[in-house]
């Protein structure tokens, strides 16, 4: 179950971390309790969703890598060669 209140609170998370029913009629629960600012993911710790780009870095740019032409590409065929050598299933 899930509770939750609009706004920025600290809260507590707990989650399952073991549940049993061995030959009893009440399960036994083992829980995990976090304290703290709760995320809209369910985590606690620092809220990535809110991260903002760093302003020493405005007007720089960086594309990584990118692929420069078709790459390397195979047909069907040259996949099965590659895989299975002149003996193809």
């Amino acid at each position: 179950m899930t509770v939750g209140q609009a706004g920025r609170r600290n809260g507590v998370l707990q989650e399952i971390i073991k549940e049993s029913n061995i030959d009893t009629d009440e399960p036994i629960i083992v829980l995990r309790s976090t304290a703290g600012s709760i995320n809209s993911d369910l985590t606690t710790g620092v809220d990535v969703t809110s991260a903002r780009s760093l302003s020493a870095n405005e007007g720089m740019a960086s594309m990584g890598q990118a692929l420069g032409g078709r790459g390397f590409g195979v047909t069907t065929i040259q996949e099965a060669r590659l895989r299975y050598g002149n003996e193809i299933p």
